[in-house]
């Protein structure tokens, strides 16, 4: 008896060259992956686990990093250059520190302290203050020499005599300073009169230009002046006038307003301050110090290197700072203010409604040249110049907070916490390919890049890089794993996996094991595994069972990379796969 010859069935092949990065979401696209631990996109098209950190130093107490040529950081009350320690007294409570470049000058705030690393000698900080009594006030000429003699009266007195430096206040309505000039042959109006304020060292901590407050000059006087001469135990101001006479009591300050957040931008530092500040008034205002001198925050002369300050009308404390294309930029929440113009008179604030830096999330935004990045209340946002975009919808439903951020060769790092799980998580997100990956669970409080090497404080208050390179390797164990979204689903019902092939690298030592799980019910199952004795490719042939779709789960150890997953779809019934 002859039976019929059955056709065999053909199967599909599929093979999946390009590997996506992480989508943490219902529908995953092919070569995307639901979840995933400790693998990079550095080598793509290739996926691949990434590369062991360095361990740079572990400070006792580390509170903000730097770049200059070498790795800046803060340990306690010093700010550590290479092997030295500079004594800068910083406050040691635990807090963060916020270093800040400018020329050769390192700031570190909210200390209000200052090294200059090309003298390491030269440090102190950005504030001065001296309370003096029996202060000596006598008027002067712009030049800081005090007259001889200043006579009182509504009638003009005789000509001085030859060389003599005398000076009369003409009382008749309001008083005014004047001089006697042999050219005209009469007394003449000085236009801005000067005081000279003579103590014991009132002038040692302030330098010429200085903008300063002073509080106990007589006949109402008291406000901020800028200084016209500067000795050890004298200082000159204009723009007062009194008689000789000597003050009880004289409190002289330079001063740096409270900020929230602090950034350097076209040689000035710039700052922004919402709610209380030193003086206890309100504010809501954007400063800048005087052009390259960053201890004056109070010089108004009119100037082009003046200080600058600004009040703005949008409600909310801000949240983050930045230079981005040589404008200084502001966050709240909702919105975001540039500063455009070169010179205090020109400055202008133009504000833009949009997703701003979320609360706690300041040190997430980081400049890579052509675009900034950011996280915000809705994710990560990308800024280049128009409006911001979020480009995480990547990374699912879950919502983060207290994120901080690093870049290096076009790759932005970002640690962030898991708003409801109380988690961390530290992402990479790939500015060239556009795709996100998940290293592992890293909590990163501050990163800076020195040259090539991308630094930041762990959750364990140690110094790592995010590759070892010439530093001692931090981990003596990478484990990964990779979880793939729905595979079949969508695929017609009367087709289902045969088999798959995944073809994997596996340097000397790495193991890899595959399980899988079956109609999105229960537990991965293994089915797979290996471990290489030498550095060599392997093909690993998956039969699953037969289901209508599955997920698969490939995860262990050491150097592994993924060049191809192909599927073998068979026919079957139309009623049931």
């Amino acid at each position: 008896m002859r039976f019929p010859k059955l056709k065999q069935p053909t199967l599909q092949m599929q093979t999946q060259h390009a590997f996506g990065g992480y989508c943490h979401r219902t529908r995953v696209g092919a070569g995307e992956w639901y979840d995933m631990q400790n693998l990079t996109g550095a080598h793509y098209p290739t996926l691949a686990t990434r590369a062991a950190r360095g361990l740079y130093a572990t400070p006792a107490a580390v509170g903000g990093l730097c770049r200059f040529d070498t790795l800046l950081y803060t340990d306690g009350a010093d700010l550590v250059v290479r092997d030295y320690r500079v004594p800068l007294g910083l406050v040691a409570d635990g807090k963060p520190k916020k270093l800040i470049r400018m020329g050769a000058y390192v700031i570190v705030m909210p200390d209000k302290r200052y090294v200059n690393l090309a003298n390491l000698a030269d440090f102190g900080g950005i504030e001065a203050h001296v309370t003096r009594t029996d202060v000596h006030v006598r008027p002067c000429r712009a030049d800081g020499v005090a007259y001889t003699r200043v006579t009182t009266s509504p009638a003009a007195p005789g000509a001085p005599a030859d060389g003599e430096c005398v000076a009369w206040i003409d009382s008749s309505s309001v008083p005014t300073l004047c001089e006697y000039s042999a050219a005209m042959a009469g007394w003449m109006p000085v236009d801005r009169p000067h005081l000279r304020l003579e103590a014991g060292g009132i002038g040692a901590p302030f330098s010429l230009w200085d903008g300063v407050r002073f509080s106990g000059l007589p006949a109402g006087l008291d406000g901020v002046y800028t200084l016209q001469h500067c000795e050890s135990d004298a200082i000159v101001i204009a723009g007062a006038l009194c008689e000789e006479q000597s003050i009880k009591a004289l409190d002289v300050s330079r001063e740096m307003p409270e900020m929230d957040f602090v950034i350097e931008s076209g040689n000035r530092l710039w700052g922004c301050r919402y709610g209380v500040a030193a003086n206890g008034s309100v504010v809501n205002e954007i400063y800048a110090s005087a052009l390259g001198d960053f201890r004056n925050w109070s010089r108004f002369d009119g100037a082009a290197s003046d200080s600058f300050a600004v009040g703005v009308g949008t409600d909310g404390a801000f949240t983050g700072a930045v230079t981005f294309g040589g404008m200084p930029i502001f966050f709240k929440e909702h919105c975001m203010h540039r500063v455009g113009g070169s010179y205090p008179a020109t400055y202008q604030v133009y504000t833009s409604a949009c997703e701003g830096v979320r609360a706690g999330s300041d040190e997430s935004v980081v400049d890579l040249g052509d675009v900034l990045l950011y996280h915000a209340d809705g994710g990560v946002y990308l800024y280049d110049g128009s409006l911001p975009v979020c480009v995480s919808d990547a990374l699912g439903d879950v919502r983060y907070d207290q994120a901080a951020a690093g870049a290096l060769a076009g790759r932005y790092y970002v640690s962030m916490r898991d708003r409801v799980r109380g988690t961390w998580h530290l992402f990479v997100y790939d500015t060239a390919q556009r795709l996100w990956h998940r290293e592992d669970d890293c909590r990163a409080r501050a990163f800076c890049r020195v040259g090539e090497m991308l630094y930041f404080i762990d959750g364990a208050g140690r110094i790592q890089s995010v590759e070892a390179g010439a530093h001692p390797v931090a981990e003596t164990r990478i484990p990964f794993y990779a979880v793939s979204g729905v595979i079949g689903a969508d695929a017609p019902a009367h087709r289902y996996l045969e088999r798959l092939h995944l073809r994997m690298g596996l340097a000397a030592g790495a193991r890899v094991t595959v399980s899988v799980q079956y109609d999105s019910i229960g537990s991965f199952e293994e089915i797979y595994t290996t471990k290489a004795k030498g550095t060599r490719g392997v093909t690993a042939i998956l039969r699953p069972r037969r289901c209508d779709h599955l997920r698969l789960r490939i995860e262990g150890e050491g150097d592994v990379r993924l060049f191809a997953l192909t599927t073998y779809l068979g026919g079957g019934s139309d009623h049931d796969a």
